[in-house]
């Protein structure tokens, strides 16, 4: 220390020693250097580094702070701490676009289309929709529409305010008339507008309506001006229908080209005459008819008594009827297949067999209309089918393969070949028919278009066999739903051919859907049959009984009384003996235990008659030991039975010989069982006088097993203890029993 070390207990403290960065004087010169101090008191000094040690949250590492400092001493601030844009807001505080010093954290929104004030969002009337530039802030009045924006022109008539200036007028009135040139047709003149109540012949449309001078009192479109007779509307200027002519001219029907004026063929007739073909002169009305398929005399039919081909089809057949006799059942169809009535008379029928006939009087077949030939015209014979024409037995159906070929002077009007299943259908009890989208005489000569009717009620016939005589054919269509009855659209019944449930007649169900077919959806079961409150629909599963419903008393009937789906077990008769638990069936399980009394002798076998068909059998009836027959039900019959052992089993007076069971007088020796008098020894049954010893059972005189004489209950018990609840013929059995027992013990 006299050399100047202010600190000989720390050998880096002399003298001239380095200074370190540890607040002490270590060269002891007198100094602590300022670097080595920590002014802030943040544990760091300025030799350590400590950027500002006047602030104590900077110095090395330390959290940088949204202050523009260099809190934790790396020499660098931060980039979000640097206002850029002197707004007084840095990124740090939330400035969302620091090059713009009007964009900051609560800065008022200007229509600029950017988010000024930062939050997140950009305000909706900043938005452009519709790409004209013009925002709703700056004024645009319809964003939807880019034509439409402030200063944009303004376009009349349009029912738009284009220029966003409601001041601007969009139908202006030039002619000051009140209406304005939207609706004016010459908003020029002021006597011309939509207001002008009548059209003068000037040449001008004054009053708008778009005709010129349409003073029209019968309202046919044309004035008086021009009108040939402005009082019939019938007769005008028109020509409607393009043919040159108009009602004014004398056409006969200005709706219809064809009728007209023109003699176009010369023959002395226009169409309006009558003239059905004005382009033959062969016809017209009163000429001749001739065998050319046309209608020559104008009349509406087509070759009387000749008839063209390809216009008759044959159309359904009846081969093999099931219902009535081939003989009287088999008929075909024919269609008229064009748009005027056709006499069949004249037409050869015929098939590769000989069977032939010829129409030989008028038939008559209506415009697109059916006949009816058949083999017996007579509908109580044939199946009941109206006829129009009987053939009778010259020409035969046959059910495999045949044919029908129809021809008129020389001309072949359409035939058939079936083939008896192997690409025609093979009918029986219902017809081959054609389906109605094949009329057309080549199309029939295919079976693909052939099927047979649907065994449908629809199509059923009055005497059993299913077709459509006289009628349009259903279409060939399969019973979808497998119900037996065929699809609406095939002319059958089934309205819903897809769910087997419904179908012409069928129970309605609880589902609101028209099961039974008459249009109307749950019918008849929406109905409270018996009153009881309750419909099917409501869960009634006996709507004819009103002691049944929903939550009803279950009664000893039998029946689901509650309709809860569940018969009570003792309504059950699971022995089905006609007899229920609850009616006091004693043993349901078992059916010959029930209550009936069949013979008639007030007991039944729930009683306990063992023969309840015998009324000399019953429990309460004594033994009669000579008819076989068990009659008092104890299960012992006639000597078996205790009530018949008064008697003798063997031979007179006794069990096997005179008087005794063995030997005379006893059952083994004479006079006792073993011995005399006993039954092992005299007077006893094993000693004398008792069953075991003298005068007991086992011991003791006179009781049954102790000495005591006839002081306990073990044999001779007289307690009637419970007596009152057992049945009087009960009794009497145990009455007569006791009767056989004493019997026993005086032999």
């Amino acid at each position: 220390e006299c050399a100047g070390d202010c600190d000989d207990g720390d050998a880096d403290v002399f003298p001239g020693a380095d200074e370190a960065c540890n607040g002490i004087d270590d060269d002891c010169d007198g100094l602590v250097p300022a670097d080595e101090n920590d002014g802030d008191g943040d544990g760091f000094r300025l030799c350590d580094d400590d950027c500002d040690d006047a602030d104590p949250a900077a110095y090395p590492a330390a959290p940088e702070l949204c202050n523009a400092l260099d809190d934790d001493c790396d020499g660098l601030v931060p980039e979000d701490e640097v206002d850029e844009d002197a707004d007084g807001y840095f990124v740090c505080d939330g400035d969302c676009d620091d090059g713009n010093a009007a964009v900051y954290p609560g800065a008022a929104e200007a229509c600029n289309g950017i988010d000024d004030d930062c939050d997140g969002t950009v305000p909706a009337d900043e938005s452009d929709d519709d790409g004209d530039d013009i925002r709703i802030c700056d004024g645009d009045c319809d964003d939807g529409n880019e034509l439409v924006y402030p200063g944009a022109t303004e376009v009349t008539c349009n029912g738009l305010d284009d220029d966003c200036d409601p001041a601007t007028d969009d139908a202006p009135d030039g002619d000051g008339d009140g209406y304005g040139e939207c609706d004016d047709c010459d908003d020029s003149d002021p006597a011309i507008n939509p207001g002008v109540t009548y059209d003068e012949c000037t040449g001008e449309d004054n009053d708008c309506n778009g005709v010129v001078d349409d003073g029209d009192s019968d309202g046919d479109g044309w004035t008086d001006c021009d009108d040939c007779d402005d009082g019939d509307a019938s007769l005008n200027l028109d020509d409607a229908d393009g043919d040159g002519a108009t009602t004014c001219d004398g056409d006969c029907d200005d709706a219809d080209a064809d009728l007209n004026l023109d003699d176009v063929d010369g023959d002395g007739a226009t169409t309006c005459d009558g003239d059905c073909d004005d382009e033959d002169g062969e016809s017209y009305p009163g000429a001749a008819e001739l065998h050319d398929a046309v209608d020559n005399d104008c009349d509406g039919l087509f070759d009387e008594g000749a008839l063209p081909t390809n216009a008759l089809l044959i159309t359904e057949v009846m081969q093999n009827p099931d219902f009535t006799a081939d003989s009287d059942g088999e008929w075909f169809e024919v269609f008229n297949n064009t748009a005027v009535a056709m006499n069949l008379i004249g037409v050869e029928v015929f098939d590769l067999d000989n069977d032939e006939f010829t129409v030989d009087e008028d038939l008559w077949i209506d415009a697109f209309g059916h006949g009816v030939l058949a083999r017996n015209g007579e509908p109580s014979q044939n199946g009941w089918v109206d006829a129009d024409l009987e053939y009778g037995g010259v020409f035969a159906l046959a059910n495999g393969d045949d044919e029908i070929y129809l021809e008129h002077g020389g001309f072949l009007l359409d035939a058939i070949e079936y083939d008896g299943g192997a690409t025609w259908p093979d009918p029986s009890g219902t017809t081959t028919s054609l389906d109605p989208g094949a009329l057309d005489t080549a199309l029939n000569d295919d079976g693909a278009f052939w099927c047979e009717t649907p065994m449908d009620p629809a199509f059923q016939l009055f005497g059993g066999d299913y077709g459509t005589p006289g009628e349009p054919n259903p279409a060939c269509c399969a019973d979808g739903d497998g119900d037996g009855y065929s699809d609406e659209a095939c002319g059958g019944g089934d309205c819903d051919d897809a769910d087997p449930l419904t179908y012409p007649g069928a129970p309605e169900q609880c589902d609101g859907l028209d099961n039974d077919c008459d249009d109307v959806a749950d019918n008849d079961t929406g109905d409270d049959q018996d009153g009881d409150g309750f419909n099917p629909c409501d869960g009634d599963c006996d709507d004819s009984d009103a002691d049944i419903y929903p939550g009803a008393t279950e009664l000893c009937d039998g029946s689901d009384g509650d309709c809860d789906g569940v018969l009570p077990a003792d309504e059950e008769d699971a022995d089905v003996d006609g007899w229920m638990s609850c009616e006091g069936d004693c043993d349901d399980n078992d059916p010959t235990l029930d209550l009936e009394d069949e013979d008639l002798d007030g007991l039944s076998t729930c009683d306990g008659d063992c023969d309840d068909t015998n009324a000399d059998v019953s429990p309460a009836l004594s033994e009669d030991c000579f008819d076989g027959l068990d009659n008092d039900c104890d299960g012992d019959v006639d000597g078996d039975d205790l009530d018949c052992e008064a008697d003798d089993d063997d031979t007179t007076g006794d069990d096997d010989t005179t008087g005794d069971d063995d030997t005379t007088g006893d059952d083994d020796t004479t006079g006792d069982d073993d011995t005399s008098g006993d039954d092992d020894t005299s007077g006893d049954d094993d000693t004398s006088g008792d069953d075991d010893s003298s005068g007991d059972d086992d011991t003791g005189s006179a009781d049954d097993d102790d000495s005591t004489p006839m002081d306990d209950d073990d044999d001779c018990s007289c307690d009637a203890t419970g007596l009152e609840d057992v049945p009087p013929w009960t009794l009497t059995l145990l009455a007569l029993a006791g009767l056989g027992l004493m019997r026993r013990r005086s032999r």
